[in-house]
């Protein structure tokens, strides 16, 4: 990833770099969702007279939870993905649902 000048405030149009990162982060909303509230809480704590320490403490403790939001954001993507391509290879499938007396007797023979 490249590092550019901080863009210029009055260029309303984003640059390629910025709106490829705009478009990812539309796409992943939780992580975008923990993002924003990083950015607000460092810029808040900051504001307060955080010092150093502090400022690495936290976000390190943002990042981890980053970490786990943009995972949870690619399961729940799979899992849907994984959904609707069942669904087209069988549209019989039903997505949820307490599974039959019969069917759950033939996956566990011990308890008939």
């Amino acid at each position: 990833m490249s590092h550019s000048p901080v863009p210029d405030p009055e260029n309303a149009l984003p640059s390629e770099e910025e709106a490829r990162l705009l478009a990812r982060l539309r796409a992943n909303p939780i992580f975008a969702a923990r993002f924003q509230v990083l950015m607000d809480r460092f810029d808040e704590e900051v504001a307060a007279g955080m010092d150093a320490h502090e400022a690495e403490e936290m976000v390190i403790a943002e990042l981890d939870g980053l970490g786990k939001s943009i995972l949870v954001q690619w399961a729940e993507n799979t899992h849907a993905q994984c959904l609707s391509e069942a669904r087209a290879d069988d549209p019989t499938l039903v997505k949820s649902g307490k599974k039959t007396p019969p069917v759950y007797r033939l996956r566990n023979p011990r308890s008939k």
